[in-house]
């Protein structure tokens, strides 16, 4: 949960995951993960970012990783037959599964 306390400091951890205990992802948000941690490991590497407060990394933070999500549903959308397609064939989605 890369957000999970950036608006609510004082927010209840509960809800996450230790590594230890951590959960594997849906597969199929999976196309995500990548770009957003290049996003984050981006951001590490830029000696400026460092001179922007918390609260304006956060928000940088999240504006895109909401870029990069409607990026991706956008390479995923089929116009002719308006429907959002799933990234992985049959064959491949079978592998996952099994």
């Amino acid at each position: 949960m890369l957000f999970a306390n950036a608006s609510n400091p004082k927010s209840d951890n509960a809800n996450l995951q230790s590594p230890n205990n951590e959960k594997s992802p849906n597969t199929s948000a999976n196309f995500l993960i990548v770009p957003i941690q290049c996003l984050v490991l981006f951001t590490r590497i830029l000696k400026d970012f460092d001179l922007f407060s918390k609260d304006d990394k956060v928000s940088l933070l999240k504006s895109s990783a909401v870029e990069i999500v409607v990026y991706s549903l956008n390479t995923l959308l089929d116009p002719k037959i308006h429907t959002f397609t799933n990234y992985l064939s049959r064959d491949q989605r079978a592998l996952i599964d099994d």
